[in-house]
């Protein structure tokens, strides 16, 4: 109940992670990340209060959702991901809320990334399919994120409609993850998908991640979530990922 009130009296904000292309360090997207600015807690990062299910947790998405293709209908030439949760590709009007959300903003369909989770896109393959297949028609990108935490069965992504898989973080910081990893971006290239490694800490791990093929890059080692108004200072001059 507080968190739905928490959004309606906009007490959440929408920060920003930079995604940088793994060769050339450009700025290529941002992740959408919900901060609450609780009155007596004070800023909250969404492990600590993001529910599972529920109004609370659709209203939030929903916010996020629109907050991001607004914001990045201003910035040039980037795209923005925003993460959702199974829920919300079991929803009928789901697909159809998304197209009204960048209808809003003027984005086009090309610059949003939707984010689901690995385990959430296989609870309901069939649900999942035709949402990501009716999106990928319409021109938005579809991230399998924290692949490797779960499943982890490369062949599924064969019958699901994805464009880019995000490897866990836990992936990415195991030095004795290196040589899988190698082989994992090169089927993925071959199935026509992008990969990012998420939570680059060191510059060791950035270098190992691009010389295994990764395309894209993200952590906290290029730069932490920012707000939005600190994004567009950064993309109006020019930009150094790194902190």
């Amino acid at each position: 109940m507080e968190l739905t009130e928490a959004v309606a009296g906009g007490e959440i904000e929408v920060w920003y992670q930079p995604q940088v292309e793994a060769r050339s360090l450009r700025v290529a997207g941002f992740e959408a990340l919900a901060r609450w600015n609780h009155p007596s807690q004070g800023l909250l990062t969404p492990d600590a209060f993001v529910p599972a299910h529920g109004a609370a947790a659709d209203a939030l998405a929903a916010f996020v959702l629109e907050r991001a293709c607004e914001e990045a209908a201003r910035w040039p030439d980037v795209t923005v991901a925003v993460n959702m949760s199974p829920r919300h590709f079991a929803h009928r009007s789901f697909v159809d809320e998304v197209a009204q959300a960048m209808a809003r903003a003027g984005l086009a369909p090309e610059r949003l990334e939707l984010e689901i989770l690995e385990t959430s896109a296989f609870e309901e393959p069939a649900l999942a399919k035709a949402a990501m297949t009716r999106l990928r028609d319409m021109g938005v990108g579809i991230a399998i994120d924290d692949f490797g935490q779960g499943y982890s069965r490369q062949s599924l992504l064969l019958d699901l409609p994805v464009s880019k898989i995000k490897l866990a973080h836990a992936i990415v910081t195991d030095p004795a993850s290196a040589g899988w990893i190698g082989d994992f971006v090169r089927t993925t290239h071959a199935l026509g998908m992008k990969v990012t490694a998420e939570g680059v800490e060191t510059q060791a791990q950035a270098d190992a991640m691009t010389q295994a093929g990764c395309d894209y890059l993200q952590g906290y080692f290029f730069a932490r979530p920012a707000p939005s108004a600190a994004i567009t200072a950064a993309l109006n001059r020019t930009p150094d990922p790194r902190p």
